[in-house]
């Protein structure tokens, strides 16, 4: 049995983003079902445009650079590079900070490659799960985050 560490107000907070998104590029966004690889599908001019993977920081933009690159477990990308290669469908992960308030970057998960994966840092978040000790990679902010907004079409 899999453990669910997404809670009620993650979603709420995805759904915030995902409004922002979909209102300043005139799209629609559907959500996907709970355990799907990503949490949201845009349709643009009644097509399938771009899948989204949602990634809500709660601290700002500021303190996430503080940190060095923005971490994501490297499964995760490799789930969402296959997804792309199945699909031939624009795959981007978005990154919102501030709880989802503050700025929203996005990386296109085609253009990433040549990461290293690495144990992941020591944190105080430790929740002693398997999915703790996952190698990780480190995005670059300048070569492989872009800043929102962007025009879907």
């Amino acid at each position: 049995m899999s453990v669910t560490l997404e809670t009620e107000l993650d979603r709420q907070r995805e759904q915030k983003v995902i409004t922002r998104i979909a209102e300043t590029s005139n799209v629609l966004a559907y959500r996907l079902p709970t355990f799907s690889v990503v949490d949201y599908l845009i349709v643009a001019n009644s097509q399938i445009n771009t899948f989204v993977e949602l990634k809500i920081r709660k601290q700002t933009e500021k303190e996430v650079r503080n940190y060095g690159g923005v971490m994501l477990k490297h499964s995760k990308l490799l789930k969402l590079q296959t997804l792309c290669n199945l699909t031939r469908t624009r795959v981007w992960i978005i990154f919102a900070f501030a709880n989802g308030n503050g700025a929203i970057y996005w990386v296109d998960v085609s253009k990433l490659t040549e990461l290293h994966p690495e144990k992941p840092p020591a944190r105080r978040n430790f929740r002693g799960l398997p999915t703790d000790n996952e190698e990780v990679i480190y995005l670059d902010w300048l070569k492989d985050l872009n800043k929102w907004p962007v025009a879907l079409l």
